[in-house]
């Protein structure tokens, strides 16, 4: 197959076009004779053909981890492509779930200072988990009596458990380490959390350097903010 030379010296196929738009690169292949995918940290392009992808996949599916194939007539404009958002409908993996026990399987929290339910879905970045604020917890027979509410500090908790499960499923830790929560910022309460209430918790990592992590979330009720916060953990050996 014929190819003409791209940007940072990537081979492209004569013929075909890109766009890219919030790092996402959009290919243009107006007959599939292969597939392209992206070097995500260089955002260079280069001509793959890997077996396991059908190189006659349908419009908008995935090729690679932040590249989609159209089959539309490719745009006129030269290489490298100007920055043009695509509307193309994407397609990604269906997000997963976990239940309590699994969610055991990657983080050592256990009851009685388990505060996650269930994952209701989890990506590669972010997660969404829920739990139920049972009425008969012993914490509220202290905070406080005849006015129970859930301690703001607890909300964080759940939301570092969200956090160490969505580091545990990208990043496993050794065996026998522990999360540890390094920093904590910007924390803004909003709203009170009440007995027979449930947690939604989404959190999402922002970056990782070396063995830090820093994340996000946001804790909710029936879509209502509850907190916001954002920190940075670590795993911790067991002889540290």
């Amino acid at each position: 197959m014929r190819t003409t030379q791209g940007a940072v010296g990537a081979n492209r196929p004569a013929g075909t076009h890109s766009s890219a738009c919030g790092g996402i690169i959009t290919v243009f292949v107006p007959q599939c004779s292969g597939f392209w995918a992206c070097n995500d940290s260089r955002r260079d392009l280069f001509n793959s053909r890997a077996g396991n992808v059908d190189p006659g996949c349908e419009e908008g599916v995935w090729c690679g981890r932040n590249v989609r194939v159209s089959h539309r007539q490719a745009p006129t404009y030269p290489w490298p492509p100007t920055l043009i958002c695509q509307t193309a409908a994407m397609t990604e993996p269906a997000p997963c779930t976990l239940n309590r026990d699994e969610i055991q399987q990657l983080i050592p929290h256990r009851p009685p200072f388990l505060w996650l339910d269930e994952v209701t879905e989890c990506r590669e970045t972010a997660l969404r988990a829920r739990m139920f604020i049972d009425p008969q917890l012993d914490v509220f027979q202290g905070h406080y009596p005849g006015f129970p509410v859930l301690p703001g500090v607890l909300q964080c908790e759940a939301a570092f458990q969200a956090g160490a499960v969505l580091i545990a499923r990208q990043y496993p830790p050794s065996a026998g380490q522990v999360p540890v929560v390094t920093r904590l910022n910007q924390v803004q309460f909003r709203k009170m959390v009440r007995p027979g209430q449930t947690l939604e918790i989404d959190v999402g990592l922002v970056e990782k350097l070396s063995n830090a992590y820093f994340l996000k979330a946001r804790v909710s009720v029936e879509g209502q903010t509850t907190v916001r916060l954002e920190f940075a953990c670590a795993l911790a050996d067991p002889e540290s």
